[in-house]
């Protein structure tokens, strides 16, 4: 009995405190959802408007309620004209509307959609962009929960398919969002605050009239009834003020990228710093970029790097002042639709050293799997002219029928800008397989007999113009693995040529130099093996990663300084006439100061994935982002050499026939790497992980004599 007066009691105190029948203790989160057309949009209103409806759809899985702008309807307190003014996205309207329906929350919004024909591969192709710019308010204290400007994009032969396609994601995006940030049902608390502002923006009756006076009296004129007028709330759309005003809010100015006129500014890099100021006489409290907290200083003055993806890119400036008032403004950028070819990577079925596929002359089918990126929408991906679907993380997966005229597996995939990539690997069965051919010493497992040529460069600078900055063995790395490579001549390779640069050797043009003229005579079959040991530093206001020369230093390095850009240029270059390339590096940061340090901070792993991957291609980098690399005089290898890092001390006992773990005879890349991988923590006691990464086949290097 005393359990029934309980449960009596709770539902009676909640009635009481919130005083509103449909706002009830524990009710679900009801959500308000309100898009708009954005200038400049070329398909319907009718299909931005849709984009509600599959939202909506995807916050009812979410065990969420929603009402759309078409549930918005006249009523007391809320005419034809609030009406038509919170449907076009006026915050003020929308919370009024927001409340009397119950909804704690709004997602307010501005969609643009542009579709445009493109010819990809001879086919007509219709690419669609959603640019999708959202708040979400909180109903009753009108301040933002969450914002951010975002864009989708997707293809097809009709643009209608195409637009609906962008819908599709946006909606599935924006609820996964929405859902993060909303509480599933409302608190005690919450519900309260709704139901104090729906009272307050409630119409008060009319007060009654008085009694006429006396007619003998003579009475003075009546005042006019007094007229209450709400206050705007603190999360206005900012959007919809004219001019700043004094205590309307901050004042964003765009430094970078710099303001044009009637036209979107063009970016031809996949990365930008978006800089500009937040001025308010109060003081600004925060500045946020597509909803991330970003730093400025006391003049109001801020920086943010932001990636860019091909095509329209949209980011949302928020400022909001000592007094709590915001406004945004927002910044596009054009990137140059993107010119690289979709990576390939394939997981089955497994590929030989001789880049071949070993199949047993009994097989009829096998599974052909993997995993394929770009930086655009997919066009297509076929294994042996018969399309395969992608899934939405890359992965593929296609049953192939194999017959005795089965000679190639080729893998093409195409992105929607027309950038193509072909894989092709020879089918080998029975006597002809890989693992059937016969191998001696020198000769390449599953390879032609000739013994292929290496062109080597090493680059290794101890001594720098600042003795302050000098490291140990940088330098003695790079003769050490001069001294390991030439002594492969005629074992594990025809001819090896090699060049070394080490310390007062090693300038900016000596490095290009050397790339270009000397590895750039290596021909298409042969290896190449390029080393970099030194000092390295992120340049604090371009964000660019420079490797420091030895006539460079903290104050010549934009003037002396090998910038990445150009270094990836040289490794382009070269990736289009050799098949097989070695990249390691075993590069530092400005900050490492103390000897037996050269400190990571995350350059080595931000080269290996600056260099744009090309089919064999293989970068091996000494230390993941934070972490020290180390080197020490207990990193020997012989008596000659006085200490090592402690990268290039793991990758020589790999390369001598430590790392050969399938007892074959030769050491390959892939092997070579997992030795170091496993060694170099065991060494530095946990304080340094090499990384690694790798587009091709493995690749057998060196044979063990």
């Amino acid at each position: 009995m005393k359990k029934h007066f309980l449960r009596i009691g709770v539902c009676c105190l909640c009635f009481f405190v919130f005083g509103l029948p449909d706002t009830v203790c524990g009710a679900p989160t009801k959500v308000l959802i309100n898009i708009v057309e954005e200038q400049g949009d070329t398909s319907s209103a009718a299909m931005i408007k849709s984009s509600e409806m599959l939202i909506a759809r995807e916050l009812l899985k979410h065990n969420l309620e929603v009402m759309t702008s078409d549930d918005i309807a006249p009523r007391e307190g809320l005419s034809e004209k609030d009406v038509k003014s919170a449907r076009a996205g006026s915050m003020t309207e929308l919370r009024k509307a927001a409340a009397f329906n119950g909804a704690a929350f709004i997602l307010s919004a501005k969609a643009r959609t542009v579709v445009s024909e493109e010819d990809v591969l001879n086919m007509k192709m219709n690419k669609a962009v959603t640019s999708f710019s959202y708040r979400i308010v909180g109903t009753a204290g009108g301040s933002a929960v969450d914002m951010d400007s975002l864009s989708f994009s997707s293809a097809s032969r009709s643009p209608e398919d195409a637009a609906h396609g962008t819908y599709q994601k946006l909606s599935a995006d924006i609820a996964q969002r929405v859902k993060d940030k909303l509480p599933a049902q409302l608190s005690a608390q919450e519900s309260k605050k709704l139901a104090g502002y729906r009272a307050s923006v409630t119409p008060k009756p009319p007060p009654k009239p008085k009694e006429p006076p006396a007619p003998a009296a003579t009475p003075a004129s009546p005042a006019p009834p007094a007229m209450t007028v709400a206050q705007a709330p603190t999360g206005d759309n900012a959007e919809t003020t004219t001019a700043p005003k004094a205590g309307d809010g901050p004042e964003i100015v765009i430094l970078n990228p710099p303001p044009t006129r009637g036209f979107m500014p063009v970016s031809r890099v996949k990365e930008l710093k978006i800089e500009g100021m937040a001025m308010d006489p109060s003081g600004i409290a925060e500045v946020r970029i597509n909803g991330e907290k970003v730093g400025h200083d006391s003049q109001g003055r801020f920086e943010h790097p932001v990636a860019l993806r091909p095509g329209e890119n949209r980011f949302l400036v928020m400022a909001v002042n000592t007094a709590g008032r915001m406004v945004s403004k927002e910044v596009a950028v054009d990137r140059d639709k993107d010119a690289d070819p979709p990576d390939v990577v394939l997981l089955r079925p497994s590929v030989t050293r001789g880049f071949q596929v070993a199949l047993k002359p009994d097989v009829k089918k096998t599974i052909v799997e993997g995993i394929v990126k770009d930086d655009s929408d997919l066009l297509f991906l076929r294994v042996n002219n018969a399309d395969v679907a992608v899934s939405d993380t890359g992965h593929f997966q296609h049953e192939l029928a194999v017959t005795d005229a089965t000679r190639t597996i080729s893998i093409e995939a195409a992105d929607i800008y027309g950038n193509i990539t072909r894989k092709s690997l020879e089918v080998a069965r029975g006597d002809d397989a890989w693992v059937e051919t016969p191998t001696g010493p020198g000769q390449t497992p599953g390879g032609p007999t000739v013994k292929p040529v290496l062109w080597g460069l090493a680059i290794g600078v101890s001594k720098y113009s600042s003795s302050a900055i000098d490291l140990r063995y940088a330098d003695q790395d790079a003769m050490k693995l001069e001294k390991f490579f030439t002594a492969q001549a005629g074992k594990s390779f025809s001819e090896v040529h090699f060049k070394t640069l080490i310390n007062e050797q090693v300038t900016r043009n000596s490095i290009i130099e050397g790339i270009t003229r000397h590895l750039g005579m290596a021909a298409p079959d042969d290896i190449i093996f390029l080393f970099v040991a030194g000092h390295g530093i992120k340049h604090r206001q371009s964000g660019s990663y420079y490797f420091m020369p030895s006539d460079a230093d903290f104050d010549t390095v934009l003037a002396k300084g090998l910038r990445m850009s150009d270094f990836e240029e040289s490794i382009k270059i070269l990736s289009n006439n050799v098949h097989k390339i070695i990249v390691a590096m075993d590069t530092c940061h400005s900050g490492a100061l103390e000897v037996g340090m050269r400190s990571g901070g995350g350059a080595s792993e931000d080269l290996a994935a600056a260099i744009n991957e090309a089919s064999g291609l293989y970068i091996l980098s000494a230390s993941k982002a934070g972490e020290v690399s180390m080197e020490s005089d207990q990193f020997k290898l012989d008596p000659k050499f006085p200490g090592h890092g402690a990268f290039t001390f793991a990758l020589v006992e790999a390369m001598r026939g430590d790392a050969d773990y399938d007892k074959d005879g030769y050491v390959s890349v892939n092997e070579m790497f997992q030795f170091v991988a496993r060694q170099v923590p065991r060494i530095t006691k946990g304080q340094q992980h090499p990384y690694f990464r790798m587009q091709g086949t493995d690749l057998p290097l060196v044979g063990i004599q």
